[in-house]
C-alpha cells in the first residue's frame, strides 16, 4: 500500500507541472524556482512522455533500502502508466477515471475510484489537471540537498494544506532546454522516504489512449474498489 501512495503522490506532483504556471516575478524568484517554471512551461505543451525510473523506499530509522525500477508513461491530461521490471513485475495504470494496481505474482488487481479520491483533498487532484504546483504547494529554494551534478538545481515542496498525505518534496532539475526532473523525494507523515530517479526521457512518441486501461487476466482476482488508498 505504502509504494502505491508513494507512486500516486508522484504522478500528482509530475501532472501538475503540466499545469499552466501563473505569472511570476523573476525579481523575486531564485534560479531554482524560476527553471521549475521553465520545466512546467515545456511539460504544458507536451501531449506525452515516458522516462526510465529507479525507485529507492526507505522506512524511518531503518537501513533498509528497497529499490524498484521501470518505466513510466503519461499521457496529458491525467493518463499514467507505470511498468515495474525489477526485481518483480507489476504494472500501475491510471485512465482518469480508475486506477488499477495489477501484482502477477499475487494474481490479483486492486481497483481504485480516481474520481472519488479527487474529492479527498489530496494531490491526487492534480492528475486530472485540476491544480498547479505554484498555486497548491509552497515552492521555495533548497541549498540543503547535494544535487547529483554540480549544475543542477533543487527546488522544496510543501503541502498548503495541514492534513495533506505527504509533508515534504523536493525536487532536482537539470538544467537545459529542456530542463529535465531527474530526482524527486517525497516524506510521508510516517517519516517514510521515497526517492526516485528518472533519465532517458522521451516525448510525444504517440502512445495510444487504450495503452492506459487494464484488462484483467483470466484467473485474476479482482480486489474491491476503494474510496481513497488511505483504506486498509
Amino acid at each position: 500500500m505504502l509504494k502505491t501512495v508513494s507512486a500516486l503522490l508522484l504522478l500528482a506532483l509530475l501532472a501538475s507541472l503540466a499545469a499552466a504556471a501563473p505569472a511570476e516575478d523573476p525579481a523575486a524568484e531564485g534560479p531554482a524556482v524560476a527553471q521549475l517554471r521553465a520545466l512546467q512551461r515545456h511539460l504544458a505543451g507536451l501531449d506525452d512522455f515516458r522516462a526510465e525510473f529507479v525507485q529507492r523506499l526507505r522506512a524511518p530509522r531503518s537501513d533498509v533500502v528497497r529499490e524498484e525500477s521501470g518505466v513510466i508513461y503519461v499521457k496529458l491530461p491525467g493518463r499514467t502508466r507505470w511498468n515495474y521490471l525489477d526485481p518483480e513485475r507489476k504494472e500501475f495504470i491510471c485512465d482518469g477515471r480508475h486506477i488499477w494496481f495489477y501484482e502477477p505474482e499475487e494474481n490479483a488487481v486492486t481497483v481504485y475510484g480516481a474520481e472519488a479520491m479527487l474529492d479527498s483533498g489530496t494531490p491526487l487532484q492534480l492528475l486530472l489537471g485540476r491544480g498547479d504546483l505554484f498555486s497548491d504547494f509552497i515552492v521555495t529554494e533548497d541549498e540543503g540537498l547535494e544535487p547529483l551534478a554540480p549544475d543542477n538545481l533543487v527546488v522544496r515542496v510543501r503541502p498548503r494544506e495541514e492534513d495533506a498525505p505527504f509533508n515534504l518534496a523536493r525536487l532536482e532539475m537539470a538544467p537545459g532546454a529542456p530542463p529535465r526532473l531527474v530526482r524527486l523525494f517525497v516524506v510521508d507523515p510516517l517519516q517514510n522516504v521515497t526517492e526516485y530517479r528518472f533519465s532517458d526521457y522521451r516525448e510525444n512518441t504517440g502512445l495510444a489512449d487504450d495503452y492506459f486501461t487494464f484488462d484483467p487476466p483470466p484467473g485474476t482476482e479482482i480486489w474491491e474498489e476503494r474510496a481513497t488508498l488511505n483504506s486498509n
